[in-house]
């Protein structure tokens, strides 16, 4: 049986989401000031095909990742990692290169309703990863 660590699976997913193209358009766009997430989102939008959602799901995919923060008023700023958790590679040999086995192009590439079933996936497996 695997060990269940949802620390180091969000760990794991900051190291790939910072080879991903919203890495650093979110830091860029955040700045230093905190700012609602919606407006996030439509920045991040931009860059994408399809409906206004998809905007959202990526601002939910940056909290994840341990990439932004988001308070309970809403608003997010760039989250703060420790030195020593930035510079980790966890398990270097088994890194992922994809997202349920496709790279960003791929999933670029998918029409809404595929996207969407792609990210209820990979939601839904980290949502068993939480501890009750």
């Amino acid at each position: 049986m695997w060990k269940v660590d949802p620390a180091q699976a969000r760990l794991m997913l900051h190291h790939v989401m910072r080879g991903h193209w919203s890495f650093s358009a979110a830091l860029a766009a955040l700045g230093d000031a905190p700012v609602p997430q919606e407006t996030l989102a439509r920045r991040l939008q931009g860059s994408l095909p399809g409906k206004s959602r998809r905007g959202l799901y990526l601002v939910d995919w940056l909290v994840m990742a341990l990439v932004v923060h988001r308070g309970d008023d809403q608003q997010v700023h760039p989250a703060r990692l420790s030195a020593a958790a930035e510079t980790q590679t966890p398990h270097p040999a088994r890194e992922p290169r994809a997202v349920m086995n496709m790279t960003n192009e791929q999933l670029f590439l998918l029409d809404d309703d595929a996207y969407v079933a792609v990210m209820r996936s990979v939601s839904a497996m980290f949502a068993g990863l939480t501890v009750s």
